[in-house]
């Protein structure tokens, strides 16, 4: 049982945190080995129709399905389908990297973000391309709206039309294949290809019959259409530029994308997944992983920041309090989500929300802090900074773009090193040689330069993508 003193201090810090966002709505679950103890809905679904959340309201969970995918090809690993060594080209023998190559890279480089890939435009296009844009405010621009300056853009509404424009795309790669951890959300697309090429059934299919089944997740779609027949759905917020909020009920669209972000759920079914993991493979007597698979989809391969790594589909820190916490993600319009679990004491939690660009990681961490016993505000890293050197800064200088729309400049003003976005503006303070801290919108973000053979930065790694110099 959760001490009810603290379970009060818990969901004060939830609604702090929701009233500093705005957030219509949020649901949270947590979990100790099979039973759930504890679930709450917070606020809307639907604000403009004053209609509360429920634990069973179903939201996205954009890329939270990548740990989904990392189970699906976990299985098919187990049952000798396929090997995570197997090169990509043996399934899809015409994958090509951008500049072509590509025969070295293999299942475990798309699920570790390693197969050199930068951020690349097509999920944008995807998305432009199939999502019912909304109605707006004249002079707004929508999320699905292309830009004016855009040139026309090939169609991305297929695995074959997304082989075909990464295969086409004119960029420069990070580096050798598994040389650099850099997000794609292109290679887990590409890694539901392959689900379907291996096991004879569609991605959807898939994961309907042996993740969503088993853990009888009633309330669990990748189908939209399936989706729309249930009750207590979410509507869809997010702010527009001058940071208005909006609402939706167009769901975005991206058909070759399933695997990477398209699964949609509600708290009570999304917690029976961490709880599987949690508990080493098996949920309540059905065993969907062997305990030797979850771990392998936990082991630490590729650094995403100085204190975490990411395994296969999902983030790792060890090291919490003598715990690890292992844990996904995930953002799109009018989603924000987080989930994952300590393996060593069985708890697991989720949080789903339904407003973009909410830092719900926060929230969950809080909710696992309530399973631990510790402070509800403990955070899982304090960092402590200094003063750059004037010569480090001036290698880091310089405009950087990536092909997903970040966009920035790093420059020295006041004798402080800043990176400047479209609208924010934020001091970079020192870590280490190459890896600053700045707070952007109240979250810390760690910065890191990777350096070339001159010693100047060609590119920089925030959150969990490399973003190039422009």
């Amino acid at each position: 049982m959760l001490d009810t003193k603290r379970v009060t201090q818990f969901e004060e810090y939830v609604i702090q945190s929701m009233d500093e966002q705005c957030a219509p709505g949020l649901t949270v679950a947590i979990a100790k080995g099979n039973k759930v103890i504890y679930t709450k809905a917070f606020g809307y679904r639907s604000k403009e129709r004053e209609i509360t959340a429920t634990t069973e309201t179903i939201f996205g969970i954009a890329s939270i399905t990548k740990t989904i995918t990392g189970i699906a090809v976990a299985q098919l690993v187990e049952q000798g389908l396929l090997s995570f060594s197997d090169p990509v080209i043996k399934y899809l023998p015409d994958f090509r990297l951008p500049g072509g190559g590509g025969e070295d890279v293999t299942i475990h480089h798309f699920l570790t973000h390693t197969s050199s890939m930068p951020p690349l435009p097509a999920l944008g296009i995807s998305i432009r391309g199939n999502t019912v844009p909304d109605k707006l405010v004249p002079d707004k621009k929508e999320i699905t709206e292309p830009a004016k300056e855009q040139k026309e853009e090939p169609p991305v509404n297929t695995y074959s039309e997304l082989i075909d424009y990464i295969a086409s795309h004119e960029c420069d790669l990070l580096g050798k294949t598994g040389e650099y951890f850099s997000y794609s959300n292109d290679a887990y697309a590409l890694l539901g290809a392959i689900v379907m090429k291996v096991s004879g059934l569609t991605y959807s299919e898939y994961v309907r019959e042996n993740i969503f089944k088993p853990l009888k997740m009633t309330r669990s779609f990748l189908n939209f259409e399936e989706m729309r027949e249930h009750n207590d759905v979410t509507d869809l917020y997010w702010k527009n530029e001058d940071d208005e909020m909006q609402v939706s009920t167009h769901w975005q669209v991206a058909p070759p994308y399933l695997a990477c972000g398209w699964v949609k759920t509600c708290a009570t079914d999304l917690i029976r997944v961490f709880q599987m993991l949690a508990n080493g493979g098996e949920y309540k007597g059905v065993r969907l992983l062997k305990h030797e698979s979850v771990k392998k989809n936990i082991a630490m391969n590729h650094n995403v920041s100085l204190y975490d790594s990411y395994g296969h589909g999902l983030r790792v820190k060890p090291n919490y309090h003598g715990v690890t916490l292992v844990e996904h993600g995930g953002a799109l319009k009018g989603v924000s989500s987080n989930g994952g679990f300590v393996p060593e004491k069985g708890l697991s939690a989720v949080v789903l929300c339904n407003l973009s660009a909410v830092p719900v990681a926060k929230v969950w961490l809080a909710a696992i802090n309530l399973g631990l016993g510790l402070p509800i505000d403990t955070p899982k890293v304090v960092y402590e900074t200094s003063e750059w050197a004037q010569v480090d800064r001036d290698r880091f200088t310089g405009p950087y773009k990536s092909g997903e729309g970040a966009e920035f400049d790093i420059v020295i003003e006041e004798g402080e090193l800043w990176i400047k976005y479209k609208k924010d503006h934020c001091v970079i303070k020192r870590l280490n040689d190459i890896t600053g801290l700045f707070v952007l919108k109240g979250q810390e973000m760690e910065i890191r330069f990777n350096l070339d053979d001159t010693g100047k930065s060609w590119g920089v790694g925030i959150g969990v993508r490399i973003i190039p110099r422009a």
